[in-house]
């Protein structure tokens, strides 16, 4: 697992950091100015599908991509198309932006090739993936229904494999799949999630390792994010109180968010995990949770592999995230 990683030093520290970690990887931060210094990861005229496109996340990056001269972006979901929606994106062609939304169910193979094709018919190519698709269905594992993993796992799981091999022969510049860190940690209720979230963390190093091997193209990197302050999947302000009372977690703001995500790109880990907060809390916590999750995974791993074998066929793929050591922060 480790050849797939080079060390690279920790950045200075900065008068405010968000911390940046890899499997296997030394502390990292990301400074304010950091990302700003370098050249964005992205390309003038790039052809952009970003699944999960009407979500939060979504949004935030097709915004962020617009700022990009001459970006052309594809939003794909399974969403209705409604006003507020179509005044957003007007409001982005007012600017010169080319944008579109494809529906497309992205666990289905067929669904997936037509979207490339018509992507491609109009286009000519596809310069980079974001896939931000997920749902929720939270429920203790011994409450849990096969249809309610299957619904949480396919748009993840099965999506993502969709996409790698339908795509499997274009140049592509990157693949972002957006991870979560219940992937590591695990959450209460939502086994079926951070199993799925844990095959896109595995996934994104297999892609690697098929690039190397010339079997693919572009950087594959696999985002763990916690909450966010503006979009994704969020909670009340309860909730949020009680997170920064015991972990020291706060959302991630979205600024932070966009600048992470880039300098992602732009390192050499194929997984990185993402946290926002009080930096001393964060870690206690953090090492808390890995040393229970550790003791506790080797026995739910069997039952989270077949709960991925009901949803897509693709269980042999996960790896032995379970055992898989983390360092963070």
């Amino acid at each position: 697992m480790r050849r797939f990683y080079r060390r690279k030093q920790p950045s200075p520290r900065g008068r405010r950091t968000y911390p940046l970690c890899g499997w296997g990887a030394p502390d990292r931060t990301i400074e304010r100015g950091d990302t700003a210094r370098r050249q964005h990861p992205f390309r003038e005229n790039g052809v952009y599908w970003l699944t999960g496109g009407l979500g939060g996340l979504g949004r935030i990056f097709a915004e962020h991509l617009a700022s990009i001269c001459g970006a052309k972006i594809i939003l794909s979901g399974r969403s209705e198309w409604t006003p507020e929606r179509g005044a957003w994106a007007d409001a982005l062609r007012a600017r010169g932006v080319a944008i579109e939304y494809l529906p497309v169910d992205i666990g289905d193979r067929g669904s997936v090739e037509t979207a490339f094709r018509q992507i491609k018919s109009r286009y000519g190519q596809v310069t980079g993936m974001i896939h931000s698709a997920g749902v929720i269905q939270d429920a203790y594992l011994l409450k849990k229904t096969q249809e309610q993993a299957e619904a949480v796992l396919r748009p993840k799981v099965r999506g993502a494999v969709n996409l790698d091999e339908v795509t499997r022969d274009e140049p592509l510049d990157f693949v972002a799949f957006f991870s979560s860190g219940s992937g590591v940690f695990g959450n209460p209720g939502q086994a079926d999630y951070a199993a799925a979230n844990a095959f896109l963390d595995e996934f994104a190093v297999r892609r690697n390792a098929l690039v190397e091997s010339g079997g693919r193209s572009g950087i594959t990197v696999s985002i763990g994010w916690p909450l966010w302050a503006g979009g994704g999947m969020g909670v009340d302000r309860a909730t949020e109180a009680v997170m920064r009372q015991r972990s020291g977690a706060v959302p991630l703001p979205t600024a932070a968010g966009v600048r992470v995500f880039e300098q992602a790109l732009q390192s050499p880990f194929a997984y990185v995990l993402v946290a926002a907060g009080d930096r001393s809390k964060l870690r206690n916590d953090s090492s808390c949770a890995l040393s229970l999750r550790n003791r506790l995974l080797p026995l739910l791993g069997g039952k989270a592999r077949r709960m991925a074998r009901w949803a897509t066929g693709c269980g042999r793929q996960l790896s032995s995230f379970s055992r898989r050591d983390c360092r963070l922060f």
